[in-house]
């Protein structure tokens, strides 16, 4: 049974290593490069800092979120079905950073009175990237 368990958890990883180098190139790069840093950088008026409603982000290091968010998700709702079909790879702890990553990217950090974006620091990224 071990080594079944093994398999899932490498490809697991294989998949999440994946999904990293993918949101990075397609998401957060073009944001980063265009200065948008995703949703909520445009004309809307200053951001407003909620309190991080996502079951998945709660408890994560930090509290406060805005919307919408990279993905033009209008609603913590909205964003919590979205990253919810990553738990399973959460679950298996193939990083021990992929749920803040997904987290940073899904319920961003907020900083009251900041209004640039803050995106998951680049050691995150590395570090999810890599596998135990």
């Amino acid at each position: 049974m071990r080594n079944s368990d093994d398999r899932s958890s490498k490809s697991g990883c294989i998949v999440m290593r994946v999904f990293s180098w993918w949101s990075w190139v397609v998401w957060v790069l073009p944001a980063l490069v265009l200065g948008g840093g995703g949703g909520g950088g445009g004309g809307e008026g200053p951001r407003r800092c909620q309190q991080i409603t996502v079951p998945m982000c709660r408890g994560i290091g930090y509290n406060l979120t805005y919307m919408p968010n990279m993905f033009s998700h209008d609603t913590q709702e909205e964003a919590g079905l979205e990253v919810h079909q990553f738990w399973p790879l959460v679950e298996i702890e193939c990083s021990r950073d992929l749920r803040l990553f997904l987290c940073s990217m899904y319920a961003p950090i907020c900083v009251p009175n900041y209004q640039k974006p803050l995106p998951a620091c680049r050691s995150a990224m590395a570090n999810c990237k890599i596998s135990k």
